[in-house]
């Protein structure tokens, strides 16, 4: 009997992150049986396998995304054919290999009225994705209590009970300062594993020649995101003891799913079909939220830690670096206005003027 993997992605403003997941899930169950010798044998489904139910939805509507983003219907369309082609092979199997579903106007936070309607097929997933979530707003208070709503959505609805995980994908530094892992942790969830952010590649090149179209985009105005996540360059703490430079994806379990010592789980737990050992979970030297080091049974971090070299550019007013100068230029006029090297740089200024 085929294994049966549930799967919601949360908040997909174009849904080309959806596309790229389902795509990548899609192309794996087409691939040719190879254990017979035979390169012409057309694909087989195998007793064994796993059945991929993946639902994507957006907080928009179908009138609404297709207004902000005009390749919606290319995307909206190629997500849905895949189910055309799971039926092709279905013929060969009494079970296809992946299902996809798309749902508008779902609230990741709240139920809206709609949701009633849909109670039944809209909770208790296997994997819970909800990737770059973000209000409009630089607010950290605001973000940080956005984040306790959804992780008691996340843990009372969208997560499957004994077993089920989350994916919470951040910005770099937005952990720290929406202090997400004490927000779950109020959840009764516990970090299982943190690691850089890796968006579903390319299906293999032997089943597609296609490319990704994921794009991190504001969700407001559906333009690109790719500056902003930058961050002017700024490195953190989490960056410098062996974080990723851009976005990072945190996996969450229930603890009464997880009561050993996280020490003596597999590093490997909650890895994604796309995932593969170079997105191995990375701690760093102190807590993320500014605390000092806690032991693994803590239930802080899981691994072994790393380090990286000191960075290139430090601010001597305070502890944050930067990767370029000028990053750490911009960063001293605006946050040590009155210091030396601040005053000098806006004499300079006046004077060209």
């Amino acid at each position: 009997m085929a294994k049966q993997l549930s799967y919601i992605l949360l908040g997909d403003g174009d849904f080309t992150y959806s596309l790229d997941m389902c795509r990548y899930l899609a192309a794996l169950s087409y691939a040719p049986n190879t254990t017979s010798g035979n390169d012409n044998q057309p694909p087989t489904i195998s007793s064994n396998m796993t059945h991929h139910n993946v639902t994507c939805t957006g907080v928009d509507t179908s009138k609404e995304v297709k207004s902000k983003y005009k390749d919606a219907d290319f995307i909206l369309t190629n997500i849905q054919s895949i189910n055309k082609r799971s039926d092709s092979i279905e013929q060969k199997s009494t079970k296809c290999r992946i299902t996809t579903k798309i749902v508008h106007g779902v609230n990741a936070v709240e139920p809206t009225p709609d949701d009633d309607n849909r109670t039944s097929s809209l909770q208790h997933f296997d994997h819970v994705l909800f990737h770059h979530p973000h209000l409009g707003i630089e607010d950290a208070q605001l973000h940080k209590r956005f984040l306790l709503h959804f992780f008691h959505a996340a843990t009372t609805r969208w997560m499957k009970p004994n077993g089920g995980l989350l994916y919470l994908t951040l910005v770099r530094g937005q952990c720290e300062r929406w202090m997400c892992i004490s927000g779950a942790e109020r959840h009764g969830l516990v970090l299982l594993r943190r690691s850089k952010f890796c968006p579903p590649p390319p299906p293999p090149p032997s089943l597609s020649k296609e490319k990704t179209y994921y794009q991190l985009r504001r969700h407001q105005s559906g333009k690109s995101f790719a500056n902003r996540r930058v961050m002017q360059g700024e490195t953190t703490q989490h960056q410098r003891d062996g974080g990723d430079g851009e976005s990072e994806t945190l996996v969450f379990g229930r603890s009464c799913d997880y009561p050993l010592t996280l020490s003596s789980l597999d590093d490997n737990v909650g890895i994604l079909p796309w995932e593969n050992a170079e997105t191995s979970p990375f701690v760093n030297g102190k807590s993320t939220e500014g605390e000092e080091t806690k032991s693994s049974s803590n239930g802080d971090h899981v691994g072994s830690s790393t380090s990286l070299s000191a960075d290139p550019y430090p601010c001597n007013y305070c502890t944050k670096t930067f990767l370029e100068q000028r990053s750490l230029k911009n960063h001293i006029i605006c946050s040590h206005p009155n210091c030396d090297e601040a005053i000098a740089w806006a004499k300079k200024k006046k004077k060209k003027k």
